[in-house]
């Protein structure tokens, strides 16, 4: 008798890795409605930098890096999709 090796039926979403994590997108379409840091600030990993309402929350949007705001592109009130980089950091 041959014993058989179960089959794993599990499906794995693959990782996700920004070409640059500096640039910061929304990770859902919305409406940006404000801002915590401006440009010329530094924040650490994990600050908050913006709020984006969308599907009828606000969503906190948090540093994925350290770094200084670099360049805003959006403004407040102004709706964004997830291709839209709304902010940089270096």
């Amino acid at each position: 008798m041959s014993e058989e090796k179960p089959q794993s039926n599990k499906i794995y979403r693959k990782v996700y890795i920004l070409s640059d994590p500096g640039l910061i997108y929304p990770f859902i379409p919305g409406t940006v409605s404000s801002f915590i840091v401006k440009k010329g600030d530094e924040v650490v990993k994990g600050d908050q930098l913006f709020i984006l309402d969308a599907m009828k929350m606000n969503n906190i949007v948090l540093a994925p890096v350290d770094g200084v705001v670099k360049k805003i592109n959006v403004k407040v009130g102004e709706k964004v999709s997830k291709n839209d980089v709304i902010m940089e950091i270096v």
